[in-house]
């Protein structure tokens, strides 16, 4: 039976914590497919039955029973079920403002599968808990909910079916990480965090790429937006203010890049937060 729930998380946890938005079970129809270039959060499905596909950018990742995937849904993606056998999936849709770190830390690139995962494992279980969870949207739960979702993230790169290596970045690209976490505000050139590495700029980018999925000005842009969300939510600066604390080279260029990111405008998003 399908059932989906919706979460409305509280400005605390909004501003604070990890928190869910949309979750639930979907037993698709043969003719299920479905596209969206855009969202800014993150997902997991967990395939219980059938099977289908789903498509990163432009490559389709065949999907079957057991099978998990958790990816970043700000690169655009689809959902296609198999006619003969449309799978059934647990999918939850979450959100963090510092979510960005951690995944940086945890998976190599936007997009994770872990395949054949046996029914009642720990991703599952965690899962429908924090599905389960949802239901009665009590604020008091939003803390047990933060910790639920951390969970579920350790327990999809223990389960990870990439190399350990993934995990184990080298010492002087977690480096340059730890630099830009420091810095993002205030670093003029991604220069500087090369030179914490101690690699070559060029080389810096491609090492940085290929452990973490992003290049450092993709994921310095990240930092810098979850700033400004942060700012339009627990202050009252303006909006030229926020531009001017977030590290951006003009006004222009943050309205510019905060529009991209967040498919709205600052003004819009601190109004839609406020009425959330």
């Amino acid at each position: 039976m399908k059932f989906e729930w919706l979460s409305t998380p509280s400005p605390f946890a909004r501003s604070t914590l990890y928190y869910p938005i949309i979750g639930g079970f979907d037993p698709n129809s043969q003719d299920f497919f479905f596209e969206r270039d855009y969202y800014p959060a993150y997902e997991i499905l967990l395939i219980t039955q059938g099977k289908g596909s789903f498509r990163h950018g432009e490559t389709w990742i065949g999907l079957g029973e057991g099978d998990c995937l958790l990816h970043d849904m700000r690169h655009p993606h689809a959902y296609r079920a198999d006619p003969a056998a449309p799978y059934q999936m647990r999918y939850l849709v979450f959100d963090g403002l510092d979510l960005e770190s951690l995944w940086a830390r945890l998976f190599h690139g936007p997009i994770l599968l872990i395949s054949s995962q046996p029914a009642d494992c720990p991703i599952d279980l965690t899962l429908r808990t924090i599905i389960g969870g949802m239901q009665d949207n009590d604020p008091q739960n939003e803390w047990k909910q933060s910790a639920l979702i951390y969970q579920l993230l350790m327990h999809c790169a223990r389960f990870s079916n990439y190399d350990r290596s993934v995990f184990q970045k080298p010492d002087n690209v977690e480096q340059a990480r730890r630099y830009i976490d420091l810095h993002y505000l205030t670093i003029a050139s991604m220069k500087e965090a090369a030179e914490a590495a101690n690699l070559s700029l060029y080389h810096f980018i491609r090492q940085f790429k290929k452990y973490y999925g992003y290049t450092p000005k993709e994921y310095v842009l990240f930092k810098q937006i979850n700033h400004a969300k942060r700012l339009l939510m627990q202050t009252d600066a303006s909006v030229g203010e926020v531009s001017e604390q977030t590290g951006f080279e003009s006004y222009n260029a943050f309205l510019h890049a905060f529009q991209k990111s967040e498919q709205s405008s600052p003004s819009m998003f601190r109004k839609n937060w406020k009425r959330t």
